[in-house]
């Protein structure tokens, strides 16, 4: 995995509008936001449009090796970490390429995160190019899809 970029990169809401996961295949309009904690951590919320109402799930980042360790807040969540790493980005924040390991409830993984909510297809084609390039993403990159809005 690339080596950890400055945690200000996270900072604010991404749009996750290409995924490999496939608990995206049926959410709506999934987000990451992420704000760094003083401690050196990342607070962060995963939200989706549910059938009647915003759905979230909260947890916290921790810089381990090259990558992040998340731990969800939630009792089920607390016990289940996840190892990722932000692995290719654009220069000026405005995408970013990530790579999940797997857990017990997930496969193996990658998200393409934008700072819009709906990209211009070229900046969407570049992202996804950066994810069919990278070693730690060609491996799933095929099987990206788009989360429903």
């Amino acid at each position: 995995m690339a080596a950890r970029p400055d945690r200000q990169l996270l900072h604010g809401t991404w749009h996750i509008r290409l995924t490999s996961l496939p608990m995206w295949r049926k959410r709506r309009a999934p987000t990451l936001s992420y704000l760094p904690m003083p401690d050196g951590s990342v607070l962060d919320v995963v939200a989706w449009k549910g059938r009647r109402r915003l759905r979230t799930i909260v947890g916290w980042d921790r810089p381990s090796g090259e990558g992040w360790q998340w731990r969800g807040a939630g009792l089920v969540t607390r016990f289940t970490p996840s190892l990722w790493s932000l692995v290719v980005w654009e220069e000026e924040g405005q995408w970013a390429v990530s790579r999940f390991e797997r857990t017990p409830f997930t496969p193996a993984g990658t998200d393409v995160i934008f700072r819009d909510a709906e990209p211009e297809a070229a900046v969407l084609e570049a992202a996804r190019a950066a994810c069919l390039e990278h070693p730690a993403t060609a491996d799933l990159a095929g099987g990206l899809f788009a989360p429903p809005l």
